[in-house]
Order: structure tokens, then sequence, then C-alpha cells
């Protein structure tokens, strides 16, 4: 997964959503629909994912609940360069 070092939302971000703004690393609306990544640390689902993906922005809200305790790779080692101030953690 693909993350930017500074967090988007392109256009529109519910007001239910946007007191998550601190985890939320990128929301937009294209084509297929409502992409919402969560920043590193967190996860939306019991497989792992790091992402929610709808039709619509009350479909998001509807299933937003995103957990702190991702034990992926990515986020292990992101977290880790975070904690030790790395320069280019993310």
């Amino acid at each position: 997964m693909k993350k930017q070092n500074k967090k988007i939302f392109k256009g529109y971000l519910p007001k239910e959503l946007r007191k998550y703004r601190n985890i939320i690393e990128e929301a937009y609306k294209d084509d297929d629909g409502i992409w919402v990544y969560v920043d590193y640390g967190y996860y939306t689902d019991d497989i792992g994912l790091h992402l929610y993906h709808e039709d619509n922005w009350s479909g998001i809200v509807k299933v937003f609940n995103p957990t702190f305790g991702c034990t992926c790779e990515e986020c292990k080692q992101e977290l880790t360069k975070r904690s030790k101030g790395d320069e280019n953690a993310k």
C-alpha cells in the first residue's frame, strides 16, 4: 500500500469523519466510489486492511471504525521509524 507523506483530502469530508482527520491519511472520490485510507498503525477490518471503499459517503460513515494496533510489517516499520524520530518517516 503506497502512502503519501502528508494528508490528502480531495474535496468533501463528512462532518462525522472530521474528528478522525488525524488518522485519515487520504480520502477521495473517483469513478469507483469513495476511498479512505487510514494512517500507519490502524486497520479497518478482521483481515487487516488499511482502507475503506464504499459507493458513497454515507456508506463510509456507516462502516468507519478503525482500530489501532495493526501489526503488519509495513506499520511496524513505519511506527518504529516515527518513534525514533526518523526524518524519512511518512
